[in-house]
């Protein structure tokens, strides 16, 4: 039984043990894996003949029976199941600063590690919302990765001990990613982590394109239609 559900839908996959790795298939050629029995901290589809690859980075929202899921698992696997698809929880709850579990233990190293993860693909999109909005940024710059797409994402963190070196992503971001961010104009407290301001620090640069809404509700994005639209005008648009 999976105990990993994403936070749009439900997971239904069938499972096999392979000694402590977790291995899901449902359509022959399609590979999945997951690190271990009760700590599932990634998960990586590989669709052959694929050549983009979307890595969604898991905010620190929902658990589920004391199990973090896979952000848009779900909404990936149903609309866009010929597209390779890889997928991360940051485990010890630092902004992926500590790194990916049984992986990395900081930033330079999951730098290195998702950079031999994406070498075979020609295009890679970054996903994330809140604090994986924060690391889709994060990383999506210093690998300069095709586009960044951030829902309500943190680009300075306050009241949390992390490396100092990455506490504001400002200077990170780079001139070739194109990045999306979806800002929520309803909050009004400047201290709150997701506070329009977030987005507009970074507005600046001629390659932030900050979309802002009266509220941000991924649910309702996705049964509306917009989430949809959203990630297939980004997969579909000719690449410059």
């Amino acid at each position: 039984m999976i105990r990993n559900k994403s936070i749009l839908q439900e997971s239904n996959q069938t499972q096999t043990t392979v000694d402590d790795t977790k291995v899901f298939s449902r359509r022959k050629g399609y590979h999945t894996i997951y690190n271990n029995m009760d700590n599932n901290s990634y998960c990586k589809i590989d669709v052959p003949g694929s050549e983009l690859l979307i890595i969604s980075f898991s905010s620190q929202g929902k658990i589920i029976r004391d199990v973090q899921s896979y952000d848009f698992f779900n909404f990936l696997e149903k609309n866009y199941p010929h597209i390779s698809r890889y997928f991360y929880i940051d485990c010890h709850r630092q902004c992926y600063h500590s790194g990916i579990k049984d992986k990395t233990t900081n930033i330079p190293e999951t730098v290195e590690y998702l950079k031999n993860e994406m070498r075979l693909y020609k295009r890679v999109i970054f996903i994330g919302v809140s604090s994986g909005g924060y690391a889709a940024l994060l990383f999506g710059s210093l690998l300069n990765v095709s586009n960044v797409i951030a829902f309500i994402p943190q680009t300075i963190l306050r009241h949390i001990k992390v490396d100092e070196n990455y506490i504001d992503i400002s200077k990170y971001i780079n001139a070739t990613t194109n990045y999306y961010l979806y800002g929520d104009i309803s909050i009004n407290c400047k201290m709150d982590y997701h506070h329009i301001s977030q987005c507009e620090r970074i507005a600046h640069h001629p390659n932030v394109n900050i979309i802002k809404k009266m509220r941000i509700n991924m649910k309702s994005m996705r049964d509306t239609g917009e989430l949809y639209s959203i990630l297939n005008n980004i997969i579909n648009r000719p690449e410059p």
